[in-house]
């Protein structure tokens, strides 16, 4: 008799889903027919869906129950050790494919002009950030540094060679896009445990950063540089070691075709002329930039201004080169709340790591900063990967709860 009952239970729930189901696709097709916004809503939900015949359907428990079984096999350790690593690896996922599902979402329903590149951009963004958080956790800090190592002895390679732009890139194009990996880079160094390695991949990298001509990365060259003098009276060897560089690099200009406007900035700081230089680190920076898009911004800051919005696309004005701005002028304040919560969480954290693992708040601090000039972090792989490996090595710490 329960049996019945449970069966007839279960089929009625069944048939009311069913029906919801086809009351849901009338709904569609009165309010989005075979447009365009259908295509988005569908390619939107088409992720949820995966999870839910992952999680909800059974999936999930009959690939993870037998293994989870072997290791409770060998001990208790072992098995929550394994339970922790794969439910954060799910979190992880989970948080950045929500940023990407909603700014690609409410910022392509509000406008999208290239419908196929949209689609594109979001897709390889999904497939990132799926097949990256794997790889991302079997990656140690030494590989990362010779991975990042092996990026920026590409800038010396490209000095060699000559530039008549003066900044130096190497694999990267864009001179800052290389000074970021620069920055980070030195900031990972600090992490090494063999202080004659930490000493020469740092002075490594700074030189390759120098050369970009960065704003950005001398800042947070100088910034880092300082919070960890202040955590390890040591480290002031290095704010020596910099300015030393400077020096050196003002020596080698007739070797070297350097931006005249940048080495101007450089050797009116070396001199200790501070007034002069203001113009030339004023000019063209970020801030005027952000200032053009401010109004466009305050239009629609709850759900943005659409797909491409701050891009400078249009040809009329440089896109806004914040990744903040970008989120909230183009999708609004969900996916901007997510987004401040996910860096802002991971230098909270650094901080409280700051005397067992000072590293991590060090490269906290430069992808939060990095965020503040780059065009935009959902097509900057590096930037993302960075990030989930920064998020995976925070939470090894036992230290990351969103």
């Amino acid at each position: 008799m329960n049996l019945i009952k449970s069966t007839g239970t279960f089929g009625f729930y069944t048939i009311i889903s069913r029906l919801l189901g086809y009351f849901r696709d009338i709904l569609i097709a009165m309010f989005l027919g075979a447009s365009f916004l259908a295509d988005i809503f569908f390619v939107a939900f088409r992720i949820p869906n995966t999870f839910r015949r992952l999680f909800a359907e059974g999936t999930f428990n009959a690939a993870f129950v037998p293994s989870y079984t072997s290791e409770l096999a060998k001990g208790k350790s072992k098995s929550n050790r394994f339970a922790n690593d794969i439910f954060n690896l799910l979190f992880l996922g989970l948080l950045f494919l929500v940023l990407g599902v909603c700014h690609y979402i409410i910022s392509g329903i509000t406008y999208v002009e290239y419908f196929n590149d949209f689609i594109i951009e979001f897709i390889k963004y999904m497939i990132f950030i799926i097949c990256a958080k794997e790889l991302a956790k079997d990656t140690d800090l030494k590989t990362l540094i010779v991975f990042l190592l092996l990026g920026a002895s590409s800038i010396f390679i490209h000095a060699v060679l000559g530039d008549p732009y003066g900044r130096y890139s190497g694999f990267y194009i864009n001179p800052n896009g290389a000074g970021f990996i620069c920055i980070i880079g030195y900031a990972a160094c600090y992490g090494l445990d063999n202080k004659k390695f930490k000493l020469i991949f740092q002075l490594l990298f700074t030189i390759a950063g120098i050369l970009t001509f960065s704003r950005t990365f001398m800042l947070l060259w100088f910034v880092i540089t300082l919070i960890s003098a202040f955590v390890k009276k040591e480290n002031f060897l290095n704010l020596g070691l910099g300015f030393l560089m400077l020096v050196l690099l003002l020596s080698i200009t007739s070797f070297l075709d350097l931006n005249t406007v940048r080495l101007s900035m450089i050797e009116n700081i070396v001199s200790g002329d501070i007034g002069t230089p203001n113009s030339t680190i004023s000019s063209g920076s970020r801030m005027d930039t952000w200032k053009e898009y401010y109004d466009i911004i305050l239009q629609n800051p709850i759900f943005g201004n659409g797909n491409k919005a701050l891009s400078g696309i249009d040809g009329i004005k440089q896109g806004v080169h914040n990744s903040y701005l970008m989120i909230i002028g183009e999708s609004g304040i969900i996916p901007f709340f997510i987004f401040v919560s996910i860096y802002l969480g991971f230098i909270v954290k650094g901080i409280k790591k700051i005397n067992s693992n000072p590293t991590l708040l060090y490269i906290a601090i430069a992808l939060f900063s990095i965020l503040f000039v780059t065009h935009t972090i959902f097509t900057n792989y590096l930037l993302l990967f960075i990030s989930l490996w920064l998020y995976i090595n925070l939470k090894k710490e036992g230290e990351l709860n969103f």
